[in-house]
C-alpha cells in the first residue's frame, strides 16, 4: 500500500500520462499559456507571485480553491513576512490545516521546491473538483516464486510479489487551476 502510495502522488503531480496517470502540473503546462502565471522576477520567488497567482484565477473557481505546493515552498511563503508569514497565512500553530490567503494549503512531496535556471513549476492553486483521479477497483497481487536477473535470465534465489491496478487522472477544466512558473 505505502509503495502504491508514493507512486500515485509522484504520478499525480508530475506523470506523463503514458503508462500512467496525467500529472496535474503536465496537464497544465500542456494546456493553454494562460493557466501557467510567470514570476514577477527572474529565478526569485517574492510574496506579489503567491497575489499574482490569487489574482490570475476566475472568480467562480475561488470558492472552492486550494494551493498546492511543496513543503519547501510553504517554508518560503512563510518567509515573506518578517512577522512569520502572518500576512498570507492562517492558523500557523493552532494544530489545525494551514490556510494561505484563506484557502486551504495542500503539500505534494513531488511538486517543484528548487528554483534554477529554467521552468519551475512551484505553485497550483484552484479548485482541484476539475482534476478527476479515476481509479479501478480492485487489485492483483501474484506472489513469485522465482525472480530473474535483467542481465542473465538466471534466477536470482529471491522471491516477490507482483501488483496490478488500473488508474487515470487528468484535468478536466484547466481554466480552473493556475500553476507558477518561477523562470
Amino acid at each position: 500500500a505505502f509503495g502504491k502510495d508514493t507512486l500515485e502522488a509522484a504520478a499525480f503531480a508530475t506523470g506523463s500520462g503514458s503508462g500512467q496517470p496525467t500529472g496535474i502540473v503536465t496537464a497544465l503546462v500542456a494546456s493553454s499559456p494562460t493557466v501557467i502565471v510567470t514570476s514577477a522576477g527572474a529565478n526569485a520567488f517574492a510574496a506579489a507571485d503567491v497575489y499574482a497567482l490569487d489574482n490570475a484565477l476566475p472568480a467562480r473557481f475561488r470558492a472552492q480553491a486550494s494551493w498546492l505546493a511543496n513543503r519547501t515552498t510553504y517554508n518560503l511563503i512563510r518567509q515573506f513576512d518578517t512577522g512569520g508569514g502572518a500576512q498570507m497565512w492562517e492558523r500557523i500553530g493552532a494544530d489545525v490545516p494551514a490556510e494561505l490567503l484563506g484557502r486551504p494549503a495542500l503539500e505534494s512531496e513531488d511538486m517543484d521546491g528548487t528554483f534554477g535556471s529554467g521552468e519551475n513549476y512551484t505553485l497550483i492553486y484552484g479548485d482541484f473538483e476539475n482534476y478527476v483521479i479515476a481509479d479501478r477497483v480492485g487489485m492483483q497481487v501474484e506472489f513469485l516464486p522465482h525472480l530473474f536477473h535483467t542481465s542473465n535470465n538466471r534466477p536470482s534465489g529471491q522471491r516477490g510479489w507482483f501488483a496490478h491496478y488500473r488508474v487515470g487522472a487528468d484535468s478536466v477544466q484547466d481554466g480552473a487551476l493556475r500553476l507558477l512558473n518561477i523562470t
